[in-house]
């Protein structure tokens, strides 16, 4: 684990994915950048994350530590490579930062990685414009209960039963 000089910020990486956890102090940007040099130190040495997990209870990075990040270390962390963030955090400003980080990335990627990135899944009807999806017959029958639902119906039947003759026994 990598923590940056002013102990503010923590970082290491768990097999693809990088977690980040920043602490009560507003992120500065030496430290934001010392973060980027860790990420992209881990790059070049183990590969590509595909993931961020970030904590961060009260501060993100800043308008200036996300430019740092797309315009500086974009290359060097892979931006391309990563494909989710899952950030945790009470600050919606905080959850805000990352939304914007995510939308700048997405900006400096080259277009065929961008339309590569929302490329359907296989099989998606939208993979060719030749396949289109069956349209589904509704049914007019009632289906069949299922063995559970039976068992339920059973139950109750029988417990209204034995209510029924524990009451009739009582009357006399």
């Amino acid at each position: 684990m990598e923590v940056t000089d002013d102990r503010n910020i923590a970082c290491t990486r768990v097999g693809n994915l990088w977690v980040v956890a920043a602490g009560s102090h507003p992120i500065e940007d030496d430290a934001w950048r010392q973060h980027l040099r860790y990420s992209a130190a881990t790059v070049t040495s183990s590969g590509a994350f595909h993931g961020v997990l970030f904590w961060s209870l009260r501060h993100g990075p800043s308008t200036r530590q996300r430019k740092m990040l797309t315009d500086e270390f974009a290359q060097a962390v892979r931006l391309d490579h990563q494909r989710r963030v899952a950030l945790i955090s009470d600050s919606a400003l905080v959850r805000g930062t990352i939304t914007a980080i995510n939308w700048l990335a997405r900006k400096k990627l080259p277009p065929l990685l961008r339309e590569r990135s929302r490329a359907p899944s296989p099989g998606s009807p939208r993979m060719s414009p030749s396949i289109k999806p069956k349209p589904r017959a509704l049914s007019t029958k009632p289906s069949a209960p299922s063995k559970a639902s039976r068992k339920r119906a059973e139950l109750r039947a029988g417990s209204k039963g034995k209510l029924a003759s524990t009451r009739n026994s009582n009357v006399g």
